[in-house]
């Protein structure tokens, strides 16, 4: 089945046992559920359920390879036991094919073979509902908030102003920033500047090196105060993200998980772009940005 998201990103939901609640059917109606781990697997999980077809039991990860599969054991009360076996295939940036195989007792057990369903059927049910299941909760995710792809910033001038700043005081100096700049391009009645960005250098002993700016339509003779720079084309990592800012940290999470599956270089340095003035838009689920992490 393919599944319209990154390989990583596919990985990452299978191979942590807590997000199984979102796709999985044996934690449909559950009455109860504990999840933990051990020294000896990658994640447990017992339940108990409420509904004819299952009992309470245990499920648990027993193998992982790296981007590559994710095998785990069903064990229910007087059921049996069963092994499923995800495998992962990259299509291509945003495409995985995943494939899920399930043997063992439980598809062999006497009382659905008394009842007409064949074990063919009742896999080939099963494994159709978990694929689909989790292609729905993946997509629903990526898609709609955290689309990835790999961009090339074209060669730009920009006007720029540089700072330091506090978690708590860089969001007020960036809007400083940004008003001097806007009174700068009134000034020298410069009327087709696109979004405004921030460029985020560093963060180290609990303070932001900030670069706030705007892109320039042509080369421009600028003021003591302001950086004029000629920014050369950068390969980039791109997130086009709609919402409240205070999810991005998920974004960047996501982000550098990407640029480790694929193996890029990033030196830190994080560029966000705002489409949406928050002035002007007062519903915060409606700001739009992009987030651009410069790889090389």
């Amino acid at each position: 089945m393919a599944v319209h998201a990154p390989s990583f990103l596919v990985f990452e939901k299978i191979k942590k046992i807590d997000n199984w609640k979102y796709w999985h059917p044996l934690f449909k109606d559950s009455l109860q559920y504990k999840t933990y781990t051990d020294e000896n697997h990658y994640g447990i999980v017992n339940f108990q359920k409420n509904t004819k077809n299952y009992e309470s039991g245990i499920i648990y990860i027993s193998s992982i390879k790296n981007y590559k599969s994710i095998e785990y054991v069903v064990k229910l009360k007087d059921k049996g036991s069963s092994v499923g076996l995800f495998t992962l295939s990259e299509a291509n940036d945003s495409i995985c094919n995943i494939n899920l195989k399930i043997e063992g007792s439980i598809v062999n057990n006497p009382l659905w073979r008394w009842l007409a369903l064949t074990a063919k059927k009742n896999i080939n049910k099963e494994i159709d509902i978990i694929l689909n299941n989790l292609k729905e909760s993946i997509e629903n995710e990526w898609v709609n908030q955290f689309y990835m792809q790999e961009i090339t910033l074209p060669e730009r001038f920009t006007i720029t102003q540089k700072d330091t700043a506090s978690a708590q005081t860089v969001n007020k100096k960036m809007v400083q920033m940004f008003n001097r700049l806007s009174v700068w391009a009134k000034q020298k009645n410069i009327k087709k500047i696109s979004s405004p960005f921030c460029i985020f250098h560093n963060y180290n002993d609990n303070y932001f090196s900030i670069e706030a700016g705007l892109n320039l339509p042509y080369n421009i003779t600028t003021h003591c105060g302001n950086l004029r720079t000629k920014k050369p084309a950068q390969k980039c990592v791109m997130v086009t993200y709609t919402g409240d800012y205070y999810k991005t940290n998920e974004i960047y999470e996501a982000m550098e998980r990407y640029i480790a599956y694929k193996k890029y270089k990033s030196d830190g340095t994080v560029i966000e772009e705002y489409i949406t003035n928050p002035e002007i838009v007062k519903d915060t689920a409606q700001w739009k940005m992009n987030i651009y992490f410069p790889i090389y």
